[in-house]
C-alpha cells in the first residue's frame, strides 16, 4: 500500500504492507487522512475495523466513494461512529427510492409517499434511514412505528452532522417548527431564513413540513431532536420564535410546532401541561382562532399554571373564535380556578353559546370580588343571562347567588343601575312586575358619560318587550346598536336581541334582516350552536317548510331562550309540511322547556294557540295520524307495564307496600317522571306545570310512591334513586323495559 504525504516543497511517497499501515499513519503523526475508495472496502471488510482504530487515536479520516451501494455498505459497518456524510454528486430524483427498493424489494410500498418525500430532503437520507430500519430490529414487513422511529433518527442525524453550527440547528428548528413557508412566516424572520447557509436548511424543514409528511413523523423528530440537541441550541431557537411572534403578526402558521419548540430544552418556556392545554383549545379553534393563539403564545410562556392559562386563552378567543373560547373554558372548569382576568372573556353572546359554563365561572367570579368591583358587575349580568338555563340545578346555589346580586341591585354605588338592568329583565320572563326597576332605568337613559352601557340598554329592551311595551323596547335596541360597532361577539348579540323584540312586534322583515347579518357575525365566530338558531329562525320566517330538515331543533346545552324559540320554530316549520305529530310533540317540549326553566311569561311564546290551531282547524287525516300515532303508543305503553321486566326501585323490604314477588316494587311510567321531577329540585307546582298534569294528581302519586317505598320524606326518595342507578346493573324504568319474548305474551294474555 502506498502511503502519500502532500507538503509544499514535494509529496513523499512510502510504501507499507497493507496489514500495517494504521499503524505506520499513527507513527508519522498523522491527523487527517483520506482514503480512495475503489471497491477496495468491498473487497476487504476488515479495512473498517483499521478506519475505526484511527478515530479512536483521534484522526480526522476522509473516504471517498464513488458508488452508491459501498457508500451504504460503509455508512451501515461505521454507523455506531456517526460518520459525517459529505455527499458533493447530484442524484437523480428516483435514486433514494431506488436504492431503497434494491435492498427491501417491496417491503416498504405502502409507505411509498412519506420515505420518498422525507429522504428526498438530503442525498444521504436513504442510507441513513435504511441503517436506521436495520437497528429497529424489526423483520418484513416492518410496522409503521419502526419505519417513523426511522425516518426521525436518520433526519436528526443529518442535522447533528451536515448543520455543525449550534447556529445552524437553531435556525432548522425555528424552520420546522414556523414550516419554513414564505406565505405563512412571520414577516420579521424572513430576512434571518434568507440569511448565508440557510437555504439549504431552509429548504429541508419545509419538505419535513410538507402535507404528505404525518404528523406523526413530526412528533417522532421533535423527540429525536431533543434527545440529540443541545439545549442552548433550543434556548437560541425559542428566542427567536418569541420575539417573532411579539414583533409580526403570524400568518397561518400551524399550532404545532411552536408548541413543541416552545415545550423542548432543559429550561422550557413552556410547560408540558400548559403546552397540553394550548394544544387541546387551538385544535377546536378555526384559522383566525389558531392565528390569535400562536400570536398570543409569548405571553402564555409566563403562566406557570393551567387554570392562568386557560383564562388568557379564553380572553383571547372571546372576540375571535367561540368554539375554542368553549375549549377553554372547559379547561378553566376542570380546574376550578377564576383568575382575575377570566373576567374579560364573559360576554351576553358567550353566555347564549356555553351557558353552564358561563354560570360556573360567574359564580366563582362573584364568590372571590366585592360588590364594588367592575368585573364582579360582568360577571352578576352574565350569570343572570344564564340563570334560565341552570333553574333547577342545584336550587339552592342558584337561590344563595341570586339574593347576592339582587343586593348589589339594591346599592347606592354607579355600577347599581346596570345590575338592575338584569334583575328586571330576569323577572320579566318570569311574569313578576318590573316597574319600579323599569322606573329606574328610564332615568338613566341618556347617551352621555353617566348612561346605561351596551348590556344593560339590551336587557332593558328585553324587559320592556316582554312587560308588553315592544315600542319602548325598539327604543332601548336602537339606541344599543348606536353603542357598539359592527363587528364582534357584542356586535352579535345586539342584533339577536333586536330581532327578537322585531319578531314580537310582528315585524318579519325587519327581524330576517338582523337574524341573516347575526347569521354571518356568529358564523365568523364560530358560534355554531348561536349560527344553528338564526338559520332556523331565518327559515321559520321565510315560512320554507321544505328545508326544516337541514335545520333540526338544537339540543339541549344551548341556552334555554333560544332553544325553546329554535324548538318552536321548527314546530311551526313541521305543521307547514304536513308534519302534524312532530309539530304537536315540538310544542309540548316548548312547553316542558319553558316550565323547567320558570319561564312563565305568556307573552314568550304562544305554543298553546298554535296546539289549539292544530287540533281545532286541522283536517281530518292529519287528526286521524295523531290518533293512529296515540293508541299505537298506548299500546306499546301498557305491552311495556305488563312485560315481565317492569321496572324497579330496589330497597329493603321492610313489609310495607305491595311486594312483586322479588323483593322490589314497581312505579308507573307516571310515578317513574313525578320521580324525575323531584329529583330534578322541582316542587309538587313546578312538577305539574311541567308534566302537563294537576298538583293534586302529582301529590297523589307522592303518595303512592312514598307508601310502596315504605318512606316519608323526599329526602329519602333521593338517596333511594341515588343508590339504585349506582348498582352493577340499574332498575329500567317501564318504557324501557323489554317487552318479553312472543311466548311470555302469549302465555300473560
Amino acid at each position: 500500500m502506498a502511503l502519500v504525504r502532500y507538503s509544499d516543497d514535494q509529496d513523499e511517497r512510502t510504501a507499507v504492507p497493507a496489514d500495517s499501515w494504521p499503524a505506520r499513519i499513527t507513527e508519522l503523526g498523522v491527523t487527517e487522512v483520506c482514503i480512495d475508495d475503489h471497491g477496495m472496502f468491498r473487497a476487504e471488510p476488515g479495512l473498517a475495523s483499521d478506519i475505526e482504530n484511527l478515530v479512536h487515536h483521534g484522526m480526522q479520516v476522509v473516504v471517498t466513494v464513488a458508488d452508491t451501494m459501498d457508500e451504504f455498505d460503509l455508512v451501515t459497518r461505521l454507523s455506531h461512529l456517526e460518520p459525517k456524510l459529505l455527499t458533493r454528486r447530484g442524484t437523480p430524483p428516483d435514486s433514494p427510492w431506488r436504492i431503497l427498493q434494491e435492498q427491501t424489494g417491496h417491503a416498504l410500498d405502502a409507505h411509498r409517499t412519506v420515505i420518498e418525500t422525507v429522504c428526498g430532503c438530503h442525498p444521504a437520507l436513504a442510507q441513513l434511514f435504511l441503517t436506521a430500519l436495520c437497528r429497529t430490529g424489526e423483520d418484513d414487513p416492518f410496522p409503521a412505528s419502526a419505519i417513523i422511529e426511522a425516518l426521525a433518527e436518520a433526519v436528526t442525524y443529518v442535522v447533528r452532522t451536515q448543520f455543525a453550527r449550534p447556529r445552524d440547528q437553531a435556525v432548522f428548528l425555528l424552520c420546522l417548527a414556523l414550516r419554513a413557508d414564505p406565505a405563512t412566516t412571520p414577516k420579521g424572520c424572513c430576512q434571518y431564513l434568507e440569511a448565508a447557509g440557510s437555504r439549504s436548511i431552509r429548504s429541508m424543514a419545509q419538505v419535513l413540513s410538507s402535507e404528505p409528511v404525518p404528523a406523526e413523523v413530526t412528533v417522532a423528530l421533535w423527540q429525536q431532536l431533543r434527545v440529540h440537541l443541545d439545549a442552548s441550541t433550543f434556548a437560541v431557537a425559542q428566542r427567536a420564535l418569541l420575539a417573532l411572534l411579539s414583533n409580526s403578526p403570524p400568518g397561518d402558521v400551524d399550532h404545532l410546532g411552536p408548541l413543541e419548540l416552545l415545550a423542548s430544552g432543559e429550561n422550557p418556556r413552556v410547560t408540558h401541561e400548559v403546552a397540553d392545554l394550548v394544544r387541546r383549545v387551538a385544535d377546536a379553534a378555526g384559522t383566525e382562532g389558531r392565528r390569535c393563539i400562536v400570536q398570543a403564545l409569548p405571553e402564555l410562556a409566563g403562566d406557570s399554571s393551567a387554570g392562568e392559562a386557560a383564562a388568557r386563552l379564553a380572553v383571547v378567543c372571546a372576540d375571535t373564535d367561540l368554539g375554542a373560547l368553549g375549549a377553554a373554558l372547559r379547561e378553566l372548569d376542570a380546574s376550578g380556578a377564576a383568575p382575575d382576568a377570566a373576567c374579560t372573556a364573559l360576554s351576553p353572546l358567550v353566555a347564549l353559546e356555553h351557558p353552564v359554563l358561563v354560570a360556573r365561572l360567574a359564580e366563582r367570579v362573584l364568590d372571590r370580588l366585592g360588590r364594588d368591583d367592575p368585573r364582579a358587575v360582568t360577571a352578576a349580568l352574565s350569570w343572570i343571562m344564564t340563570s334560565p338555563t341552570t333553574t333547577c340545578a342545584e336550587p339552592m346555589q342558584r337561590l344563595r347567588v341570586l339574593r347576592r346580586i339582587v343586593a348589589m341591585s339594591h346599592d347606592d354605588g354607579p355600577t347599581a343601575p346596570v345590575i338592575r338592568a338584569g334583575v328586571a329583565s330576569l323577572r320579566a320572563f318570569t311574569r313578576r312586575s318590573t316597574s319600579r326597576y323599569l322606573r329606574g332605568l328610564v332615568a338613566r337613559q341618556g347617551l352621555s358619560s353617566g348612561g346605561l352601557p351596551l348590556i344593560a340598554c339590551c336587557l332593558a329592551g328585553l324587559t320592556t318587550c316582554f312587560s308588553d311595551r315592544a315600542d319602548d323596547a325598539a327604543v332601548w335596541c336602537w339606541r344599543a346598536r348606536a353603542l357598539v360597532s359592527p363587528h364582534g361577539a357584542d356586535y352579535a348579540w345586539t342584533l339577536i336581541v333586536h330581532s327578537l323584540i322585531a319578531f314580537h312586534r310582528q315585524d318579519t322583515a325587519l327581524a330576517g334582516e338582523l337574524l341573516s347579518r347575526a347569521a354571518e357575525a356568529t358564523a365568523a365566530l364560530h358560534a355554531s350552536a348561536v349560527t344553528q338558531f338564526c338559520g332556523l329562525a331565518i327559515q321559520y320566517l321565510e315560512k320554507d317548510s321544505a328545508g326544516a330538515d337541514r335545520h333540526p331543533a338544537p339540543d339541549d346545552g344551548i341556552h334555554v331562550i333560544l332553544h325553546v324559540f329554535a324548538t318552536y320554530c321548527a314546530a311551526n316549520l313541521d305543521q307547514w309540511g304536513s308534519s302534524v305529530q312532530s309539530a304537536i310533540d315540538k310544542y309540548f317540549a316548548v312547553g316542558r322547556a319553558l316550565a323547567s326553566a320558570e319561564l312563565t311569561n305568556p307573552l314568550l311564546l304562544n305554543w298553546r294557540q298554535r296546539l289549539r290551531v292544530i287540533f281545532v282547524a286541522c283536517h281530518e287525516d292529519a287528526m286521524a295520524e295523531c290518533l293512529q300515532n296515540d293508541i299505537h303508543a298506548a299500546l306499546e305503553s301498557w305491552r311495556t307495564v305488563n312485560s315481565s321486566s317492569d321496572a324497579i326501585i330496589p330497597h329493603e323490604d321492610d313489609g310495607t307496600g305491595t311486594d312483586d314477588g322479588d323483593g322490589s316494587l314497581a312505579l308507573s311510567t307516571s310515578e317513574w317522571r313525578v320521580v324525575e321531577r323531584v329529583i330534578a329540585g322541582c316542587t309538587n307546582a313546578q312538577a305539574a306545570e311541567a308534566l302537563y298534569l294537576s298538583k293534586r294528581t302529582v301529590d297523589t302519586h307522592l303518595r303512592n310512591i312514598h307508601r310502596r317505598l315504605g318512606i316519608s320524606s323526599r329526602t329519602e326518595l333521593i338517596k333511594i334513586v341515588g343508590a339504585s342507578r349506582q348498582e352493577p346493573a340499574p332498575a329500567r324504568r317501564p318504557d324501557q323495559a323489554d317487552s318479553g319474548s312472543e311466548e311470555e305474551r302469549s302465555r300473560r294474555r
